[in-house]
């Protein structure tokens, strides 16, 4: 299977529209994948397999913030 990759504006749009200086941002602090370069380093690309990933990972951590936080209010 090959694989998909998307611009950054297109993941910008993935992510509700944010401003593709946003996704810059994200990439610094982590909450995104750096970008691939397969075809140059003038293009940066996603791997929509490795968002997809960190999306999960994204989840997984949210949800057990989420029962920390139940844990200490009760």
């Amino acid at each position: 299977m090959s694989k998909v990759y998307l611009r950054k504006k297109q993941v910008a749009q993935r992510y509700g529209g944010l401003a593709t200086r946003s996704i810059e941002r994200a990439v610094a602090d982590g909450r995104l994948p750096p970008p691939e370069h397969p075809f140059g380093e003038h293009l940066p690309l996603w791997d929509l397999q490795v968002l997809e990933e960190n999306e999960r990972r994204a989840a997984i951590r949210g949800k057990s913030h989420q029962a920390e936080n139940e844990d200490t209010a009760a």
